[in-house]
């Protein structure tokens, strides 16, 4: 009798701790995710900030070279223009990396909390 109910106990424990296991996969999936989408991130706003150099330079030179009101005019449209659209990317930018790290705090955060849960299994206080 005291045998069946330690393997019942017993079976209740791996039971948990495979639950908690398996939370701890698919947070680690979520995380290698994440550190992904970080890594495109950071991908994207350098790949932004050479497009922003590139056309900063193209417009200095034409409009070393091209003269008049009118050039002018059009000139710095075309660079207003530009920064607008590059202040923009960075601003979506900025605010994906920041919902992803705040998720990646989250995750740690779940970790933790099921890390401890499994110590406690381990050590059979589970309950």
């Amino acid at each position: 009798m005291v045998r069946n109910e330690e393997r019942k106990r017993e079976a209740a424990l791996n039971i948990n701790f495979q639950q908690l296991d398996r939370q701890t996969k698919q947070i680690e999936s979520q995380k290698l995710r994440n550190a992904q989408r970080l890594k495109r991130i950071a991908q994207a706003e350098q790949l932004f900030t050479d497009i922003q150099l590139k056309k900063r330079n193209q417009l200095e030179v034409l409009s070393q070279n091209w003269k008049g009101k009118s050039a002018e005019a059009i000139l710095s449209e075309s660079f207003s223009n530009h920064e607008h659209f590059y202040r923009q990317q960075m601003r979506q930018i900025s605010e994906q990396q920041h919902i992803l790290n705040q998720e990646k705090r989250e995750l740690l955060k779940q970790e933790e909390k099921i890390m401890r849960a499994k110590h406690e299994v381990l050590r059979g206080g589970g309950r």
